[in-house]
Parts: structure tokens; C-alpha cells; sequence
């Protein structure tokens, strides 16, 4: 028997133990975390044990026909490279994985017997916390902040503003800032500003409204910016067609004198 190589040592690791960890790992990225995935030593466990199981199934599945001669021969890898790499691959990571898509669909099956195929992969959502999924889903529009202490701020969120998701802390840059009352109504626009950075760590609530929402301070009055542009929209459209009138009005006089000449 020849002396098994470094080389087959290191093809036995990988074919041994990264099976579990591949199988483990998209389990529990289709399930979502569990209580006990907190504790690294139970997941090392818990992967190990699969690995344990994927081996013997294939030293059961192959052993029979695969000769060691093949398996120690060198020739066996450098003569056939890519057939070699493709057992490996699906034996290390297609067939593991194919696994814990058929676990995770059985549990799903007994659990949810209504829910379809479909949506078997959907049933968990690995967006870590409520504030991420509220920022990721924010549309441009208006948001008010309640301190604790019971103060109101607030402002315009769009292009030019920013969010602060995980791991950071919850805060809110809004390119637009706003006065607002004791009840948390928008009352004007801040005058020169040029933004606002809001604290929301603390906060008790967090209110993002559309710009077509009764409450939002587009549907309650105009803000002085808007204003001011529909003034000078207003006045260069008067220009234009005042000019207009004075071309029309000069062409009009040329013909005539023309005619009576």
C-alpha cells in the first residue's frame, strides 16, 4: 500500500468536515437564527456531526467500487484535473447543499402545510432589526422624531439624506429641517438650513410620512422654497411671453407698413 500523501490528507479534511459546515450554513440561512446558534461550540458540533454523517454515506455510497489505488494515484489528478474538481465540488458542496434545501423544505411542508412552494424560501427575512427594514423600505417624504424628553423634530428626507442602519447607530440625516409644534404638526420651513442629523436611539417614535399624507406639510401649505420658485417660475414666464407679445406686435407693424407703402 503506498503512503498517503499531504496532499491526500488535505483531500480528506475538505472531504470530510466542509460538508457539515456547508450544510449547516445555508440551513440556517433559509431557517433564520435559533436559540442555540448563539453558542459557537453547538454550532461547531452540530457541523461536525453532519459531516460525520455525509462521510459515512459516501464511504457506504462509493466505497464498494472506488479503488485506493485510484483514489492514491497522482496520475488519477493530474491526467483528469477537471473531472476530479468536479467530483469534489459536488460531493464538498452541491450535495450538502442540495440536502438542506430538502430538510428546509420538509420542515417548512409539516409546519406550514398551506404556504406554497414558493414561498418556502421566504419565510425568513435576514434584515437584522425593525429600524433596517423601515429605512430600507423608506420612500422620499417627511419624518418627525419623539424624544423621550416629549420634543418633536423633524424634516424632509430625500436624495440628499441618509439613514444609519446596522451595525451603527439608529440616525437620520434629513436634507431639509422643519419647525414643528408641540403635537408634532410641521409648521415652517428652518430658513438657510442645510439639513439636520437626528438622534433616534433614544427615541420614542419614529414617523416616516409621504408627501401625499394628509399630515404631511405639502398637503398644509406650500414651504417658503417652493414658494419662491413658483415667484421666480412665474415671473420668467411672464418675461418670456411678454417678449413674445413684443415680437409678434413689431412683425405685425412691418407688414402693414409694408402693404400701405
Amino acid at each position: 500500500m503506498p503512503p498517503i500523501s499531504e496532499w491526500h490528507q488535505a483531500l480528506t479534511v475538505l472531504l470530510v468536515i466542509i460538508p457539515g459546515f456547508v450544510y449547516q450554513g445555508l440551513l440556517a440561512r433559509f431557517r433564520g437564527p435559533i436559540p442555540e446558534d448563539s453558542e459557537l461550540a453547538r454550532r461547531l458540533l452540530r457541523s461536525l456531526a453532519a459531516s460525520g454523517l455525509f462521510a459515512i454515506f459516501y464511504v457506504i455510497v462509493f466505497g464498494s467500487f472506488v479503488k485506493f489505488e485510484t483514489v492514491s494515484s497522482r496520475a488519477t489528478y493530474v491526467d483528469h484535473p477537471v473531472r476530479v474538481a468536479l467530483v469534489l465540488l459536488g460531493l464538498i458542496f452541491v450535495f450538502p447543499a442540495f440536502v438542506a434545501v430538502l430538510h428546509h423544505g420538509y420542515v417548512v411542508k409539516r409546519q406550514r402545510p398551506d404556504l406554497p412552494c414558493r414561498d418556502y424560501f421566504r419565510v425568513y427575512n435576514p434584515t437584522p432589526t425593525a429600524w433596517d427594514w423601515a429605512v430600507k423600505e423608506a420612500v422620499a417624504g417627511y419624518v418627525r422624531v419623539l424624544t423621550k424628553d416629549g420634543k418633536w423634530f423633524g424634516g424632509y428626507v430625500g436624495e440628499l439624506s441618509f439613514y444609519t442602519s446596522h451595525t451603527g447607530a439608529r440616525e437620520i440625516f434629513a436634507e431639509s429641517a422643519w419647525e414643528l409644534d408641540e403635537n408634532g404638526e410641521f409648521l415652517t420651513e428652518i430658513k438657510n438650513n442645510a439639513g439636520r442629523w437626528i438622534q433616534c436611539a433614544d427615541a420614542v417614535v419614529v414617523e416616516f410620512i409621504r408627501p401625499d399624507d394628509p399630515a404631511s406639510p405639502e398637503q398644509e401649505q406650500p414651504s417658503a422654497s417652493i414658494i419662491s420658485r413658483l415667484t421666480g417660475d412665474a415671473l420668467a414666464g411672464a418675461v418670456f411671453g411678454a417678449a413674445a407679445v413684443a415680437i409678434a406686435a413689431i412683425a405685425i407693424g412691418e407688414r402693414f407698413r409694408r402693404r400701405s407703402g
